[in-house]
């Protein structure tokens, strides 16, 4: 038992112990509130004085790649000490600290930086970060330097805290030593927040090349068959055999609509139509290995095939033909488009004559009906047998095979250069399967993708293509299960003189006159192992060198672009292949993010991201990038195979994304969007209409009205992304902002030594909800409006979570 002396001890030193105990943290807090409220820096122990040797009190060392040593320094820029980090192998790595923020507020972040041969490899270097928001980075420091004060502005939009990182590396490992000090978190108040933005337009940067306006057309989904092409029928040469139970079409889940036409094939899409039994495949085929055979019984039992899920419009011609072989008995051979179930909904066309060989008989019927449930039937109503070869049919206004309202939105788009045939696609296509007549070429499993390739779209189609929307060709050679010859003779083949052996067949097949295509782009994303034919990077840079020698000895004068990734394959491939490359690639796709901001940002950051490597490539003799497919990729497959539908909020990021590349205008020659119609489209289609989807629109826009001489915008905007640009001729100036916060905000112009003269247009990018969307056939709730201003606000009105584009006639 305690006696009450030495209990009454204990509890008056208990109490003095926690009355002491208070006091000290009441000392404390009114030292960092102090301390807060003077310097109004709302990060604690923002010169590390505070915790033991190597562990400095609210800071946390992290590593995401690599490996990395973290220290205290006596180093510093003020106090006693500061952070460093080291690595000598290549880390990606930071001292991080988690800092409460109000939302919808605007803070500058600062800090101190010194460095000691910092390499930063694929990386950045050593830099400022805010590790929720994409993008909000300070300017990254290499080499060796001392002290540097560096910042960046930010909205924290809906954030209520935010991670700091003393960042070493930054998506990617870099080597060396790195000190932090001073990090600074403040809010700016109202009055510092005005956004202003100086537009000197004697500081321009390169060139914007036109070429970065372009395209990728890939064999994908709804990409070129049941989007582009004109082509009504599916698998009109009978690559899969004809059942009696009906299993072409099938729903693949929740990545496909419900649609029919939108799902792919699992099998035939012919149906037999009449008794079972009378329709069997046989080797004696017209083109590919295989044509249907129908045993016919009479006019009593007619037996034949129909495909079913076709779009007509009333009023309207459809043209077409089929190639027929067979017994004389066996006719007559009706040929019907049928729109209804009664007899007289239904137009029909009666072959009366067969041969023994396959003959052409044209079709061409006119609908009765609007319906997307046609069909084509095809029935043999004498005794015999009968082969069908192949069947086409097109809407009769068709321009050269391509869909006459596809064709007009791709005029409309004004791309500059088209890249074909892919894509993964062309890792395993034989470019000799297109071309010759149509009808003769051999029907595929496509190599890449699902579904199968007609070859109806072939070398001649798509240089055609490109002449009639005044495009570029930028032809892409098979590096997959190709080699250096097939690569020499589709130059020779395209290039090349009648009186050469590829450029005669060329002749015979209808185009005397080389096409002259200059740039040739050797493979597709051969780093991957999902491309046909991967090799490791030490055997693809001997097979890349063999391919390019082999077509330069057929034409010395083309452009090569070599397949490149930021980081090791693009610098093994630079120091392996830079005699046998004109150009480089890279490529991206942004996902979707709940957080708006970092769904606006993915696309920026990805380009600076892969500028940033590039620019370390080759040093002073560096060679132009090229962005080969960009864009955004998530969603259901509501178009076919990779056919997602954008939303208004993609705009935003898309055109940060065009902003990022005209501030790189140096170094970045090509662009190609993924891709044109359906399958990741700027276009989408149903089977009758076509709309500009999202990238339609800011692809269109940007391409027609924005500058082609940017201009240095050295002004920090947190929630303004701004780009600015004069036209060719200097006549013009025009200013791109995309406001990413949820208010609106006011934009000061500051532009001397110019004055503006006439009206100015305004063109606006409008939707009512972040999330709506185009589709066609219906009104689109997504559309650019254009509107003239009398002058030039000094002082803009920018709208939320917008799209704003002016162009200004300039003195």
């Amino acid at each position: 038992m305690i006696p009450q002396t030495c209990l009454h001890v204990f509890k008056t030193t208990r109490i003095i112990n926690v009355y002491k105990s208070w006091l000290l943290l009441v000392l404390a807090l009114t030292t960092v509130l102090s301390g807060t409220l003077q310097a109004d820096n709302m990060i604690l122990n923002s010169s590390f004085e505070e915790g033991p040797e190597n562990a400095p009190a609210q800071w946390q060392p992290s590593t995401w790649a690599g490996s990395a040593l973290f220290h205290t320094s006596s180093e510093k820029q003020e106090g006693q000490r500061s952070v460093m980090i080291v690595s000598r192998t290549g880390a990606d790595a930071g001292w991080k600290t988690v800092v409460p923020v109000e939302p919808q507020t605007v803070y500058r972040l600062t800090g101190w930086i010194k460095t000691d041969q910092i390499v930063p490899g694929s990386s950045r270097g050593a830099l400022l970060n805010v590790h929720e928001l994409y993008g909000v980075e300070t300017k990254p420091l290499t080499g060796t330097q001392d002290w540097t004060q560096v910042q960046v502005l930010f909205n924290s939009n809906n954030r209520r805290k935010v991670t700091i990182n003393c960042l070493f590396g930054g998506w990617g490992q870099a080597t060396g030593k790195a000190w932090y000090d001073n990090i600074r978190l403040e809010r700016v108040s109202d009055d510092q927040q005005q956004n202003t933005v100086v537009l000197d337009i004697t500081k321009t940067a390169h060139p914007i090349s036109p070429l970065m306006y372009g395209q990728l057309i890939e064999h994908v989904g709804r990409g070129v068959y049941g989007g582009m092409w004109a082509e009504m029928l599916e698998d009109r040469k009978f690559y899969f055999p004809i059942s009696d139970e009906f299993e072409g079409w099938i729903n693949k889940g929740e990545n496909y609509a419900d649609d029919a036409f939108y799902t792919e094939l699992a099998g035939s899409p012919w149906r037999v139509v009449g008794p079972k039994g009378r329709i069997s495949m046989t080797q004696e085929a017209f083109v590919g290995t295989q044509a249907p055979q129908i045993v016919a019984e009479g006019a009593d039992s007619p037996t034949g095939i129909e495909q079913g899920e076709l779009a007509i419009i009333q009023g309207k011609t459809y043209l077409g033909h089929i190639f027929l072989a067979g017994e004389r008995g066996a006719a007559p051979i009706q040929v019907s488009l049928i729109w209804g179930n009664d007899k007289s909904q239904r137009q029909t066309l009666v072959i009366n004559k067969l041969r023994n060989n396959y003959v052409e008989y044209p079709l061409e019927f006119t609908a009765g009906q609007t319906t997307d449930n046609a069909r084509l039937e095809i029935v043999a109503l004498g005794k015999g047998t009968v082969r069908i070869g192949c069947v086409s049919l097109m809407p009769s206004d068709n321009v050269n095979g391509w869909r006459k309202e596809v064709i007009a939105l791709m005029k409309e788009l004004n791309a500059t250069t088209y890249k074909w045939p892919g894509g993964n696609f062309v890792s395993g296509y034989n470019w000799q399967d297109g071309i010759g007549p149509r009808d003769n070429r051999p029907p595929r499993a496509n190599p890449a993708w699902k579904g199968i390739e007609d070859n109806d779209v072939g070398l001649h189609e798509y240089l055609e293509l490109c002449q009639m929307l005044e495009a570029e060709p930028t032809l892409a050679v098979n590096a997959g299960s190709g080699d250096a010859q097939s690569a020499a003779q589709l130059v020779e083949y395209v290039n090349g003189s009648a009186k050469t052996p590829m450029g005669k067949l060329r002749s015979n097949n209808g185009h005397a006159k080389p096409y002259g295509v200059k740039y040739f782009y050797i493979g597709n994303e051969m780093w991957g192992t999902h491309q046909v034919g991967y090799v490791p990077l030490a055997q693809y840079v001997k097979k890349h060198n063999d391919i390019v020698k082999s077509m330069r000895s057929v034409d010395s004068s083309i452009k090569v672009i070599a397949v490149g990734r930021a980081g090791d394959w693009s610098q093994k491939m630079f120091e392996a292949c830079s005699g046998n490359m004109d150009y480089i690639t890279d490529n991206f796709y942004a996902t979707s993010s709940e957080n708006l901001v970092e769904h606006i940002k993915q696309p920026p950051a990805a380009v600076r991201r892969i500028t940033n490597s590039h620019r370390r490539l080759g040093g002073e003799n560096r060679i132009p990038l090229i962005i080969d497919e960009w864009g955004y990729w998530y969603g259901k497959h509501k178009y076919g195979q990779l056919g997602i539908q954008y939303h208004f909020q993609d705009a935003l990021g898309l055109v940060a994304g065009l902003h990022e590349m005209y501030r790189n205008s140096d170094v970045i020659e090509i662009v190609h969007y993924a891709q044109a119609v359906n399958a990741l489209g700027a276009i989408k289609t149903s089977k009758t209409e076509a709309v500009l989807d999202v990238p339609g629109l800011v692809l269109k826009l940007y391409r027609n009205e924005f500058g082609s001489i940017p201009i240095r915008i050295e002004n920090s905007t947190p929630s303004l992304d701004i780009s600015a640009a004069l036209s060719e001729d200097k006549k013009y100036l025009t200013i791109s902002v995309v406001n990413t916060a949820e208010q609106a905000q006011k934009l000061t112009l500051d532009i001397p030594d110019i004055s503006i003269k006439g009206q100015v247009n305004q063109y606006t990018l409008k939707a009512a909800s972040l999330q709506d969307i185009n589709e066609p056939g219906k009104n689109p709730k997504i559309e650019v409006v254009g509107q003239s201003l009398s002058i030039l606000p000094k002082t803009l009105e920018i709208p939320p979570l917008s799209v704003t584009l002016y162009k200004c006639q300039i003195n």
